[in-house]
């Protein structure tokens, strides 16, 4: 019985620091840290992707007239079958947005719109774009750079 209460104890001390500390730790430096070797931010340039394929360029740029939504290009250097963008938060894990780019000029430009989600804990939230070459799901785009924005409207 006293082992029993121990334990109950125990899981009640837990669990009340991990309801105390875990936004904490969520917002804190650690979590939101970027590696600043190799990262590039598409909204403030165009960044240049190397793969063994060969250099792709990625940009994203605020639509007009829409304050939270976003334009993103892909230029590849051979046409593709198709091109899945995913986004996920860097800075913290809120899910996983897929979108599907179409192709804009030929088979090697690819864009697509889309509205970056809301953060309500972290209104400086980092975002990762990753790619995905062809049809249906596509293998993961292995590059040289990861693509981490902010969202324009909340700099």
């Amino acid at each position: 019985m006293a082992l029993r209460s121990v334990l109950v104890g125990a899981l009640l001390v837990t669990l009340i620091a991990v309801v105390a500390l875990g936004p904490r730790w969520l917002l804190s430096d650690r979590a939101g840290k970027v590696e600043s070797q190799n990262v590039c931010d598409p909204t403030l340039e165009a960044c240049v992707l190397s793969t063994a394929d060969g250099h792709w360029q990625v940009r994203l740029e605020p639509v007009a007239g829409e304050s939270r939504r976003l334009r993103l290009t892909v230029r590849a250097p051979e046409p593709l079958a198709g091109l899945t963008a995913i986004l996920r938060g860097e800075s913290m894990y809120l899910g996983e947005y897929p979108i599907r780019l179409a192709a804009a000029d030929g088979d090697t430009t690819w864009q697509a719109s889309f509205t970056v989600p809301v953060c309500t804990l972290d209104p400086r939230m980092l975002w990762r774009v990753y790619l995905y070459q062809g049809a249906g799901a596509g293998s993961e785009l292995r590059a040289s750079s990861k693509l981490v924005f902010r969202d324009p409207a909340d700099k």
